[in-house]
């Protein structure tokens, strides 16, 4: 984008304004990611209670039935909980759409096996 400054004092306070909204953006996502995980925890309780609750009034469920279905619920929860979480922790520290995996990328080898260094991006 093109803006017509009449001072570097409006084009420093333009980039101020961008980088604000930037880091807005940034944690408007991070925390509706972390909202979304916390959202179904507490789905994820409410249908466990709704099974108690419906095998401590009716006999529809023996103990082993429930115990199936409970740990199921449960097993498959973990599951995508550890998953969100673990992608919730590599996320780039400025684009939260973009993952930031941590490899070691000092070192590499050229065509003669040779240990070519490179600069790390950190």
């Amino acid at each position: 984008m093109r803006y017509l400054f009449t001072n570097d004092i409006d084009r420093d306070k333009v980039n101020e304004d961008l980088k604000q909204i930037q880091i807005n953006t940034y944690y408007y996502k991070k925390y509706k990611s972390e909202n979304n995980i916390l959202y179904f925890v507490m789905i994820m309780c409410f249908i466990i209670i709704s099974i108690a609750l419906v095998k401590k009034k009716m006999t529809y469920f023996d103990d082993l039935s429930y115990s199936i279905i409970v740990g199921t619920i449960m097993g498959l929860s973990l599951l995508y909980i550890c998953y969100s979480i673990y992608a919730l922790m590599y996320k780039d520290n400025l684009n939260y759409d973009e993952d930031d995996h941590k490899f070691n990328t000092s070192l590499e080898y050229d065509i003669s096996r040779n240990i070519v260094y490179t600069c790390l991006k950190h």
